[in-house]
């Protein structure tokens, strides 16, 4: 396994870090990925996959189950879960800003792991531990033309 890859713009991700690598030394867990929503890699125990495309995937997915969310009625999606011929891959929300992402084998206790990553994610909310801070954004400065339509609009 690699050693984590760290955004700065994490407060408490020593605490995320620490989670990762307990979740990562299960021997039916074959990666973790600590994500922000909007796709960026914030730690990773992944150790054959790109952390920041992996983050990307991760991200997009949150995305699309908030939409299939909306079907079952009101809340915030706080667990997706994927399962495929080689194994599961859990996205377990920590924040709104940020989460968590197991690649396991099919060998996994399922109903283990999900209480395990209930019961980790919830000490680090518990603590506060954990905050994203979102990626600038650029603003939408008007123009000289638009500022003079305000003030004459004639």
């Amino acid at each position: 396994m690699s050693a984590p890859e760290v955004t700065a713009a994490v407060d408490g991700i020593g605490d995320a870090e620490a989670m990762l690598r307990r979740l990562a030394r299960r021997p039916e867990v074959r990666g973790v990925l600590l994500a922000s929503a909007d796709g960026r890699a914030l730690a990773s125990e992944l150790a054959d996959r790109e952390p920041a495309a992996a983050a990307a995937v991760v991200a997009s997915t949150l995305a699309l189950g908030a939409r299939l969310g909306e079907l079952g009625g009101d809340g915030a999606v706080r667990e997706l879960l994927v399962r495929s011929e080689a194994g599961y891959v859990v996205l377990h929300a920590i924040t709104d800003d940020v989460v968590v992402a197991v690649v396991a084998t099919a060998a996994v206790n399922l109903a283990r792991l999900r209480l395990e990553l209930r019961d980790e994610t919830k000490a680090l909310t518990a603590t506060k531990a954990l905050t994203a801070t979102k990626a600038p954004t650029a603003t939408n400065t008007p123009t000289t033309q638009q500022t003079q339509h305000r003030r004459n609009p004639c």
